[in-house]
């Protein structure tokens, strides 16, 4: 809900009945298992690291070619 719907983290709270701050532990920790399924299939240098504005870019990107 935070990352693909764009949702803050009060209305996130407020979807999913849960505290604050299980909403950002939750997302950490799906980020954390993401993070480490993705490693198993590609070699650390391999992956791009993308920060902040250009991790937005690529995320949109990749919804509009879903």
């Amino acid at each position: 809900m935070r990352e693909i719907e764009g949702m803050n983290t009060t209305d996130t709270q407020e979807c999913l009945d849960i505290s604050e701050v299980n909403v950002k532990l939750r997302l950490n920790r799906a980020k954390t298992l993401l993070r480490n399924s993705l490693s198993a299939f590609y070699k650390k240098e391999d992956i791009l690291h993308f920060h902040l504005n250009r991790c937005n870019n690529m995320v949109s990107r990749v919804l509009n070619q879903i």
